[in-house]
Formats: C-alpha cells, sequence, structure tokens
C-alpha cells in the first residue's frame, strides 16, 4: 500500500516547497515522509501490528512460475515460496508463518508483491523478490522494511504553540484549509464471499461541508481507479461515464453524490479477483482536491480435504432464477476448464483432459438453483482457485464464485483408550459473534455446535455429550480445533467442521479423517497432538481467505 501513499507524499512536498519556511515547519507536524517506489530499492517504514505490501511487479508481465521471496541477513530458510501453483512451507522461516501471502489473482499477471501482517521491530531489514518465468531466476525487486514504534507525543507546550501558529493570520488559515483538501485518508474494508455488493467508502468529512456548495458543485470529475491504473468508475459533467471504465467492473455511486459529498463506489457481486487498492480522486480544473485510498479484501471460500478423498463437493448456490439457456462454467486457478453445463447438458469435450471423468454436476441444477461441483479422485495437484460463473444468453456474466481447495493431509492417529485426541484446525479469517461452527462425524452426527459465542451442548450427539471440548475464545484465536475425550474405535472416521455466517452461508469445510488404533495403553493429551497435523490449513491471506 506504500507505493500508494508515496504518491500523496510526493504531493505534499510539491506544495510546502511552494510555502514560506514557516508553512513548512507546520506540514512536517502533519505528514508522514514515506520513500519513493523504485522496485530496486524500495524503502518502506511500519508501526508494529501494522500491514503492509512489499512490491515485486515484473514489467515484462509474463507469467511466474515460482516466487521467492527471501531476507539478505537470514542465515537459513526464506520469507515465502510459491511455485507449481501452492505455497511451499517446507523451509520458511518460523517468525513468517501464517504473517505472509500474495495478492488474489494478481501471480498470472506478473504481480508477485508480498503481503506481510502484524509487523514486528524484528521484520525490520532488506527483503528481494526472485521469480522464475522459463527456465531463468531473476531478481525483480529489493526492499528495505523499517518497523519502528511511532515517536513519542508532542508535549504541551509545542501543542500550545502550534496553536498560536495556526492563529498568527488568514495566511496560516488558508494555508490549513490547503492542506485539508488534499488529506489523503486510508481505509480497509473486508467482505464475504457471495455479497451480492460491496460498499468502498468515502464521504467528504463534516468539517469541509460548510464551503462544500463553492467547491463540490464545481468539481470537474471523481474517478476511481485500482492499483494497476484501470478505471474503476468516472463521474463528470453531471452524470456516470460507463464508457471510460474497464469492463471487468460493475459499479455504482450516489446520483447526487456532489449535492450530499458521499463518493462511496458500490462494487457488485465481489470475488477474490476484487481484492485490490481503489483510489478515489477528485478533480476541478484539472488540479487534484481530495483523494482516498480503500483497500478491499473479499474472502474466498476454503475447503480443505485429504489426498486420496473419494470426492470432494465445491458449494455453489444462487437465488437468482435460471432459465434453459444460461451456461455454467468452472475454471481453475491455471484457467482451465474444470466443468461446462450450457442449455441443460454436460460437454465433456470442453473439458481440460486433466479433469475428464472426474467432475459431476446437479441433474436439475437450474431448477435448484445449486451450481456446486463433485470432484472425485483427488490429489495434492488439485490445490487452488476454482470459478464458477454463470452467464445470460448474451454471454453477460450474472455471478461469480470462487472456492479455495486445499488438498492436504490431516490425517489424525491415536491409540483406543487415550486420555483425548485433537482434531486440529485454524484459520486466521477475522470470524464475529454470527458465525456458528458445526463439528460432524461420518455418519452426519452432531458432534459439537459453537454458536452466539458458546457450546450448544443441547444440539450434540448422545454418544458425544461430556466428550468434547473446543477453544472458548475461538472467535478471537481461530483455533477451531476440536478436543474428542477418550476415544475408542466406534469413534474412527471422518469428521467434518462447517463455518457458516449469519445468513446461514457456508464460510468454510475441512475433513479431518481420524483413525483409532486397537490398544489398552493410557496416552496423556499432550501425546496425541503431533506436531504435523496441528496445522493450519488456512491460505496465507487475504486475500484468498473465505
Amino acid at each position: 500500500m506504500n507505493l500508494y501513499f508515496g504518491r500523496r507524499d510526493r504531493l505534499n512536498q510539491e506544495m510546502a516547497s511552494s510555502l514560506p519556511a514557516s508553512l513548512f515547519l507546520l506540514s512536517v507536524v502533519f505528514c508522514q515522509f514515506l520513500s519513493a517506489a523504485d522496485q530496486n530499492n524500495v524503502k518502506i517504514k511500519a508501526e508494529p501490528g501494522d500491514d503492509r505490501i512489499l512490491p515485486c511487479k515484473d514489467p515484462d508481465q509474463e507469467q511466474i512460475k515460482a516466487v521467492e521471496w527471501s531476507r539478505t541477513d537470514l542465515e537459513s530458510g526464506f520469507v515465502l515460496l510459491y511455485r507449481d501453483s501452492r505455497f511451499d512451507l517446507t523451509n520458511q522461516d518460523p517468525s513468517y508463518r501464517n504473517r505472509v501471502d500474495l495478492l488474489v489473482g494478481q501471480i498470472q499477471k506478473g504481480d508477485a508483491s508480498l503481503i506481510l501482517q502484524n509487523t514486528t521491530t524484528d521484520d525490520s531489514g532488506t527483503y528481494e523478490c526472485h521469480v522464475v518465468k522459463s527456465a531463468e531466476r531473476k531478481l525483480i525487486s529489493s526492499v528495505s522494511l523499517v518497523v519502528a514504534p511511532p515517536p513519542e507525543p508532542f508535549p504541551v507546550w509545542a501543542i500550545v504553540l502550534l496553536v498560536l501558529l495556526v492563529l498568527l493570520g488568514l495566511a496560516l488559515v488558508a494555508a490549513a484549509i490547503y492542506y485539508l483538501f488534499h488529506w489523503s485518508p486510508d481505509q480497509q474494508v473486508k467482505v464475504e464471499p457471495g455479497k451480492e455488493s460491496v460498499l468502498l467508502p468515502f464521504k467528504v468529512p463534516r468539517c469541509l461541508w460548510f464551503c462544500k456548495y463553492r467547491i463540490f458543485q464545481r468539481v470537474d470529475k471523481v474517478e476511481w481507479k485500482d492499483k494497476d491504473d484501470r478505471t474503476v468508475h468516472v463521474y463528470q459533467n453531471g452524470s456516470d461515464q460507463p464508457g471510460e471504465q474497464n469492463l471487468i467492473y460493475r459499479t455504482k455511486m450516489d446520483k447526487n453524490l456532489l449535492k450530499t459529498g458521499d463518493l462511496s463506489l458500490t462494487l457488485r457481486r465481489p470475488t477474490g479477483r476484487d481484492s485490490n487498492i481503489y483510489t478515489c480522486s477528485i478533480y476541478k480544473k484539472g488540479e487534484k482536491l481530495m483523494e482516498k485510498h480503500v483497500w478491499l479484501q473479499v474472502k474466498v471460500l476454503q475447503v480443505v480435504v485429504e489426498p486420496g478423498a473419494e470426492s470432494v463437493l465445491l458449494p455453489c448456490r444462487t437465488r437468482e432464477n435460471l432459465d434453459g439457456v444460461v451456461k455454467v462454467e468452472w475454471r481453475d486457478g491455471g484457467n482451465r476448464t474444470v466443468h461446462v453445463y450450457p442449455n441443460g447438458s454436460d460437454p465433456p469435450g470442453e473439458q481440460d483432459e486433466f479433469y475428464r471423468t472426474r467432475t459431476k454436476m446437479d441433474e436439475n441444477l437450474l431448477e435448484r438453483k445449486n451450481l456446486s461441483l463433485t470432484l472425485i479422485r483427488l490429489t495434492e495437484r488439485d490445490t487452488g482457485i476454482y470459478t464458477c460463473s454463470v452467464y445470460n444468453r448474451d454471454g453477460d456474466m450474472l455471478m461469480m464464485n470462487e472456492i479455495n481447495l486445499w488438498v492436504i493431509d490431516l490425517q489424525v492417529e491415536v491409540v483406543s483408550g487415550a486420555e483425548s485426541v485433537l482434531l486440529p484446525w485454524r484459520t486466521r479469517e477475522n470470524l464475529d459473534g454470527d458465525v456458528k461452527v458445526e463439528w460432524k462425524d461420518k455418519d452426519d452426527r452432531m458432534v459439537h455446535v459453537y454458536q452466539n459465542g458458546s457450546d450448544q451442548p443441547r444440539e450434540q450427539g448422545e454418544i458425544y455429550r461430556t466428550r468434547t471440548k473446543m477453544d472458548e475464545n475461538l472467535l478471537k484465536t481461530g483455533d477451531l480445533s476440536l478436543t474428542l475425550r477418550r476415544p475408542t474405535e466406534r469413534d474412527e472416521g471422518t469428521y467434518t467442521c462447517s463455518v457458516y455466517n449469519r445468513d446461514g452461508g457456508i464460510l468454510m469445510v475441512v475433513r479431518v479423517p481420524l483413525k483409532v488404533k486397537a490398544g489398552t495403553d493410557r496416552v496423556q493429551p499432550e501425546d496425541t497432538r503431533t506436531g504435523s497435523n496441528s496445522i493450519d490449513p488456512s491460505p496465507l491471506m487475504g486475500d484468498q481467505s473465505v
């Protein structure tokens, strides 16, 4: 995100150079200096706990086969390694586990920028981004990151002096207003998958309403763009200008935005590919009056299953009425055709050879509005993003849904008679108090339910009552693991954990196979929690989150 903040700082520096020395000192108080965004030597500052994007964009925009982020002062391991369309965690430095990711859907466009979350002072250092496109390993960018705590607050005498300087005269007041109009606030927005729309907020600050009739009714142009400089929406000459926006965007703005000062943008049918940094700029006579950045993160539904599973269901449902002429198309992250359903029939000829004889959809999907896909004979090669798209007779997209499939070995083994066993699952997604967590066994019996901020023992099957336990602070920790006490051989089987939002929509699904060996030896709980199984199957951010 600092690449975009840098544009604001260069503008502020140009303004400050044109003002007297006293006003320049005031600008230092209000402006945060960030380094210029040169990919070969990027300097980025952050405070502990911040999230930062370390840029790495290949100017050739060729398909990237592998991405390696390293740090020059690490003795061993790497920060992030992405190859064969998946993350390789084998030699990753433990301090970066579950804190780094790549931008959703940008790898194929030559963008390998790194998302680093929850920074600490130990993250300070020089980071290098190497990519492999054909057989060549190439250094794309070098980033110097400095993570330091914020400066000490100003003493009282300095604040009093600042107030006195502001009151010196009309010139100083005019300069303060000038800086106010160039203030660039930033905001982060998260949205769950399957939502009809998401709002990117931008309302004119109340302190500017006193002059809105003089200023905003004379605005020439309001423009939203994404971080790739694609035009998302344009309002000019009193109306929207759809001919100027990029075809991939479906947007709407307030028709009376110049009167209301509400410049918010509504983005319809958001998907993981819409995760981006959006910038709204206001122009008057060619001069930029105000600017705002909104970082949108569209969560992606997670489905986790073990290799060798007989099948997995990639859910996709709609409330829209579908007639017999629509086209339903499933594609994978490599843009290969997984399954196509046009005009009420399944033509295998359009499928990629890798998926032939391995997919199935509901025969009455148009009537039942169930567009889910069943994928059989799973291997680790099936891990990736799957997209379900629906088109009308004119070829216009009606809806799009994305699922992140992880084929991971979560096999858990325990000896019958052990005190307890842990069925592991952790997520880094933010879970609010309205979510519902359900664990079920192979026979679809309810094993454990967490809803409305507490366990619901009345919904459990009788054989599981008093035998299960979950983290009391699971909404904060993201630890959805289930502890099963006194396991026996009849407990053997695959357990499914599902997370639902307030509307009953599925956010995450994971299946954990449990094998119970015959035996009479007592095993302590810690002996059953093997480190190889206590993993976080969630994709690395953001992006691809639920």
